[in-house]
């Protein structure tokens, strides 16, 4: 939760939302996994399938992500900004990218929170 002081010197309380965009190219064995442990220390998951010709899609769907697909492979920046101009479409206050090959320990995801909302712009 956080608060915002008013000019008349009142706070205001509410809900930060956290969402983790997960870019994914051929990820079909580990994006389902990755989604479900990341579920549990976000308010959303996106998945950017990003030209996928496996079953990243549809195991994401799966795992309970939405997901955005682009039509070819654009590569990882391409998927990550993606990524981000959804989350704000979503009204994220937090984004948080996680790698859908299984390498980030999404256990940590409280950390970075932790760090951002003590002004840090960037957390990595």
């Amino acid at each position: 939760m956080a608060s915002q002081t008013l000019k008349d010197g009142s706070s205001i309380f509410y809900v930060m939302r956290v969402i983790a965009i997960i870019p994914a190219y051929n990820e079909e064995e580990t994006i389902g996994d990755v989604i479900r442990e990341t579920k549990k220390y976000v308010d959303d998951v996106i998945v950017i399938n990003d030209g996928s010709t496996d079953r990243t899609e549809d195991v994401a769907k799966k795992a309970g992500a939405k997901v955005v697909s682009h039509v070819l492979n654009r590569g990882v920046g391409a998927a990550v900004r993606t990524g981000i101009k959804v989350a704000l479409m979503e009204d994220a206050d937090y984004t948080i990218q996680i790698d859908g090959d299984g390498q980030h320990n999404a256990e940590y995801i409280p950390d970075f929170i932790k760090m951002a909302e003590k002004g840090y712009d960037i957390v990595i």
